[in-house]
């Protein structure tokens, strides 16, 4: 089984080209290694934007920064390479990154940074 990654993306109402969390995959199916080209395998989700994803730390459910919404949706996984909506975006104002395992948060503006878990 290829080594799986999941992309946020721009999507046309940013003047991407993203249909939203895009899936990669690395390695041959039949290789333990990722070595290799990358190959586009798909959408995992459609969604406006999701130009920061983050795996909640224990649970099947990826984060997604809308950013053109300034929202952040939830996504249930329901599949190996497939999520669906899990209740409805959460307004965040100017949207930020951030990861569940440290302190970091980084604003998708690029006009700040903060290393306190806050968006600047």
């Amino acid at each position: 089984m290829p080594v799986r990654f999941f992309l946020g993306g721009y999507t046309a109402d940013m003047d991407g080209r993203a249909d939203g969390v895009g899936v990669v995959h690395a390695g041959a199916p039949d290789d333990v290694l990722a070595g290799g080209a990358l190959r586009w395998a798909g959408t995992a989700t459609a969604a406006a934007s999701p130009s920061w994803i983050a795996w909640h730390p224990t649970l099947d459910v990826v984060y997604a920064a809308l950013e053109a919404a300034g929202t952040v949706q939830a996504y249930r996984r329901i599949g190996e390479e497939a999520f669906a909506p899990l209740g409805a975006p959460v307004p965040a104002g100017e949207t930020c990154a951030t990861s569940p395992s440290r302190p970091t948060a980084v604003r998708s503006s690029r006009r700040a940074t903060a290393t306190d878990g806050s968006c600047g």
